[in-house]
């Protein structure tokens, strides 16, 4: 006698103290196991290609640093990044605080434009920390991308898809 149940998913054999598992029960156990799981490893919908995964790891870089509290910090790299992007850790990106001053802990920049508080030229990032002296007005920017001692992260993208001009 085989399996009184089977299983939810894969209507695998799930004997009762009663059943007597034979044999086949297994071989067809193993039958849907291995289908299964082939036809998901073979997806490539839902899985990337040994080739996608070396592009991936040789396209991007990241780097984390330690705010300075200085206005600017340069960071320099061994190649041009094709953008940039930069977030504080323990932080969210962006808030508003009682005097409804937006403090920004993030940004992104490329060659052609940046938000603010980051720019990148050839191969150097510079982040901005606003100046704690400046009176911002309600609605305005403060950019908190260099606050000494927080720590921030830069993703280096080094090679943007092709795309028609």
């Amino acid at each position: 006698m085989g399996s009184t149940n089977t299983t939810a998913n894969l209507h695998l054999s799930s004997w009762t103290e009663t059943d007597k598992p034979q044999r086949i029960d297994f071989i067809n156990d193993n039958n849907i196991i291995d289908s299964v799981l082939g036809n998901h490893i073979a997806d490539t919908s839902v899985h990337i290609s040994t080739e996608e995964k070396q592009l991936l790891k040789n396209q991007v870089t990241v780097h984390q640093y330690l705010g300075s509290g200085s206005g600017t910090q340069d960071i320099e790299f061994t190649f041009t990044p094709k953008a940039v992007i930069c977030y504080c850790l323990n932080e969210p990106l962006c808030k508003v605080n009682s005097s409804e001053i937006n403090i920004i802990y993030s940004g992104m920049a490329t060659a052609k434009g940046t938000t603010g508080g980051i720019s990148l030229s050839e191969n150097t990032v510079t982040i901005t920390q606003t100046d704690s002296s400046i009176n911002l007005n309600p609605g305005e920017c403060s950019y908190q991308l260099n606050a000494r001692n927080k720590r921030y992260v830069l993703i280096l993208i080094k090679t943007l898809p092709d795309s028609n001009p």
